[in-house]
């Protein structure tokens, strides 16, 4: 919990969101919660390093690990792209309602 109250993406305020940290004997969870208790994320580290952990966790102590992921879990942007939305990322200005017509006239084989 020390790493987390660290971060500069937390203040301490009252009636604001709260990171609720637990433990068990095989992992280390937090959750982040609104003031009523309801929750809205967490994230959870397993104490025990699996095979197919990355190289770079086993430098970590497991709550630094904890920190990490409840800051990439918490914050990170939770938005469903579609393949138009996607192409678009590389530049191309092609994309939108003008494309999805096109496709749904070639489905339906009408003329523009």
């Amino acid at each position: 919990m020390d790493l987390l109250s660290r971060s500069p993406r937390f203040d301490e305020e009252d009636g604001a969101f709260v990171v609720a940290v637990s433990e068990s004997t095989t992992a280390l969870r937090a959750c982040l919660r609104t003031a009523t208790g309801n929750e809205l994320r967490c994230a959870e580290v397993r104490r025990e390093l699996g095979d197919d952990a990355p190289e770079e966790d086993a430098e970590l102590l497991v709550a630094q690990r904890l920190a990490r992921e409840a800051h990439r879990e918490f914050f990170s942007a939770r938005i469903a792209l579609s393949s138009i939305d996607m192409s678009s990322l590389d530049g191309r200005t092609n994309g939108g309602s003008r494309v999805a017509n096109e496709r749904l006239r070639e489905l339906m084989d009408t003329p523009p």
